[in-house]
């Protein structure tokens, strides 16, 4: 999986208003978003990812998210 072993590098996580996971991480591209049934939403653009693993994720009201890492 270009995650990599995703289950052992989590280090936070947080439900949308939609019900989709945001986990946040010590993997490839430091942040991915989960479907309702679990698999990965490959239409989560993120750009070229983050050069570190991220520590913390909040979305705003207005839906934006922030990461910090």
């Amino acid at each position: 999986s270009i995650y990599g072993a995703l289950t052992s590098a989590i280090k936070t996580s947080v439900i949308q208003p939609d019900g989709k996971i945001i986990v946040g991480g010590d993997f490839s591209k430091g942040i991915i978003r989960l479907n309702l049934d679990g698999t990965v939403d490959n239409t989560f653009a993120i750009g070229n990812g983050f050069n570190n693993f991220v520590t913390a994720i909040v979305i705003q009201p207005d839906g934006k998210i922030l990461v910090t890492g």
